[in-house]
């Protein structure tokens, strides 16, 4: 029994839900796999974004359709590098139409099957998602 003039205290509100940090520009950007152990972060970065672009244009396979109608241009997509250097939230923001859109998704998705992951970005000492936007030109 509760004695008068006590009152039971309401129960803390619940924590707020985690919200990931994603940036946009971190301390050590994200690299593609393969150019670790380098002198400097700098020519690591260089060397990743090389072998990141000879990736993706030795998988890239221009659609049938974009051929036969002289599609030609720049799709952009959008990835999240995760601080276990997968790539998630793949989005195409911008579509030159006749499968070149889907075409630079596959690709994009595929560097989740490589046997090395991304290098994360690290901001603070800290792995963390970092946001990456990659221009992927369809040119006859």
């Amino acid at each position: 029994t509760l004695m008068r003039g006590s009152r039971l205290s309401p129960p803390p509100p619940p924590p707020p839900p985690q919200e990931k940090e994603l940036f946009k520009v971190v301390e050590q950007m994200p690299r593609f796999p393969g150019c670790e152990g380098m002198e400097s972060d700098k020519v690591m970065k260089k060397c990743a974004d090389e072998k990141m672009l000879q990736y993706l244009y030795a998988n890239l396979k221009y659609p049938k359709e974009a051929k036969k109608n002289k599609v030609q241009g720049t799709c952009i997509v959008s990835f999240n590098i995760e601080p276990d250097g997968t790539l998630q939230n793949i989005k195409v923001t911008r579509d030159i139409g006749s499968g070149c859109g889907e075409e630079a998704y596959r690709v994009v998705n595929s560097m989740n099957d490589l046997p090395e992951r991304w290098t994360p970005g690290m901001q603070r000492g800290k792995k963390v998602a970092v946001h990456f936007t990659l221009p992927v030109r369809f040119k006859l």
